[in-house]
C-alpha cells in the first residue's frame, strides 16, 4: 500500500510539472513576454482563473475538484458537502478578486478614477476570468504541439516587449517590414494558423476592450527564410534559428527607436518617448539645429531620471536616448565633413 502511494504521488508530482510548464507556454503563447510587472498581475490572473474553473467543478464533483486542485484523492473523513459550499465560496470569489487584481494592468491615473471604477472592475471579473478560463484550456492543449514545432525545426525565441496601439498595428507592421527589406531580408505577411488564432478571437469577443492593449484578434507574422516576426500588441517574438534571430534582434534594437510602437510601457514613459521621438523626427527633417537637438536630448535625458520608472523600463529608454545623442552627433560629423 505504501509503494502505491508513493507512486501516485510521484505521478502527481510529475504531473503538477507538466501542467506548470503547459501553462506557462500558453501564457507566453497569449500574452507574450511582458514587463515583470504587468506579467506577474497576468501570471496571478491567469492562473486565478484556471482555479476558478476547476472551483465551479468540484461544486458538482468534489472528489473531482479535490484531485484537480491537491493531485491527491479526497480522504474519506472529509464530507463531499463541505467541500462543494467551500467551492462555491471560492466560485464567487474569484472573479472578483480577478477583476480588482487586473486594474494594476493599467496605469495609476486610470487606476484612480474613484469607487464607481472599482466596482464596474470587480464586476468586470466575471467576463474576464470566464474568458481566460476557456481560452488557457485550449491553450494549455495546443502550447506544448506548438513548442515540439519549434523544438524539431531547431528554432529559437526571443522577446522585444513594446506597446501598440491598436489603432497603429498595421503601420507598425509597415515600419517592420520595410525595416527588414532595408536590411536585405525578404519577407511576406502571413496570418497564424486559425487553430491558434481561435482561442484568442475568444478572448477578445468576451473581453471586449479589457485586454485591447495586451492582444489582438488579427494577428501578422512576418515571415523569411529562417524564421519569422509576430507581432503582438504587447510583444515582438523573433523565432527562428539562432544566426537568424541575433540578426533580427541586433536589428530592431539598433533601428527601430523611433517607430510608432512604444517601446516603454507607462503613461510617463511613453510621453517621454514621444518627446525624443519628435527631436529625432525634427532632425531628420532639419528643421532645428543640431545644438538645440542636443539640448532637447538632455532635457530628456533629465527628466528620465526624474520619473522614477522602474528598472527595466528606465534602461529602455536609456537606450533611446543614447540612440538619439548617437544619431544628432553623427549628423554634426557629416556636416563638418562637407564643411571642410
Amino acid at each position: 500500500m505504501a509503494i502505491v502511494q508513493a507512486l501516485i504521488a510521484w505521478a502527481g508530482h510529475s504531473l503538477g510539472k507538466v501542467v506548470n510548464s503547459a501553462f506557462s507556454w500558453a501564457t507566453l503563447l497569449l500574452f507574450g513576454k511582458v514587463p515583470d510587472d504587468r506579467q506577474l498581475i497576468l501570471s496571478i490572473i491567469s492562473l486565478t482563473s484556471i482555479v476558478w474553473m476547476v472551483v465551479v467543478l468540484g461544486i458538482f464533483s468534489p472528489h473531482l475538484g479535490t484531485f484537480l486542485l491537491a493531485l491527491v484523492p479526497l480522504p474519506n473523513w472529509i464530507n463531499p458537502k463541505w467541500i462543494s459550499r467551500a467551492m462555491l465560496f471560492f466560485a464567487i470569489v474569484l472573479p472578483f478578486a480577478n477583476g480588482l487584481t487586473a486594474r494594476f494592468l493599467h496605469d495609476r491615473q486610470e487606476r484612480s478614477k474613484g469607487w464607481r471604477y472599482l466596482f464596474l472592475s470587480a464586476l468586470n471579473g466575471w467576463r474576464l476570468t470566464l474568458a481566460l478560463a476557456l481560452t488557457l484550456v485550449v491553450l494549455i492543449v495546443i502550447a506544448p504541439i506548438n513548442k515540439i514545432g519549434e523544438l524539431a525545426k531547431r528554432w529559437t525565441a526571443e522577446h522585444l516587449p513594446v506597446v501598440i496601439e491598436p489603432e497603429s498595428y498595421e503601420r507598425v507592421t509597415e515600419e517592420l517590414h520595410g525595416m527588414l527589406k532595408a536590411a536585405g531580408v525578404q519577407c511576406h505577411e502571413q496570418r497564424p494558423a486559425k487553430v491558434m488564432q481561435a482561442p484568442v478571437w475568444l478572448l477578445v469577443a468576451l473581453t471586449g476592450k479589457m485586454l485591447k492593449r495586451l492582444v489582438a484578434d488579427k494577428l501578422i507574422k512576418l515571415v523569411y527564410q529562417d524564421g519569422e516576426l509576430e507581432i503582438r500588441p504587447s510583444d515582438l517574438v523573433v523565432r527562428g534559428t539562432e544566426d537568424s534571430v541575433g540578426f533580427v534582434i541586433a536589428l530592431l534594437i539598433d533601428q527601430y527607436c523611433f517607430g510608432t510602437a512604444y517601446l516603454s510601457w507607462t503613461k510617463d514613459g511613453n510621453e517621454l518617448e514621444d518627446e525624443m521621438r519628435q527631436v529625432f523626427k525634427l532632425i531628420k527633417e532639419k528643421r532645428i539645429p543640431r545644438h538645440t537637438a542636443l539640448a532637447r536630448a538632455d532635457a530628456c535625458f533629465g527628466k528620465l531620471k526624474d520619473l522614477g520608472l522602474a528598472k527595466e523600463e528606465c534602461e529602455t529608454l536609456h537606450r533611446v536616448f543614447l540612440k538619439l545623442k548617437l544619431d544628432i552627433l553623427q549628423g554634426v560629423s557629416e556636416a563638418e565633413k562637407k564643411a571642410s
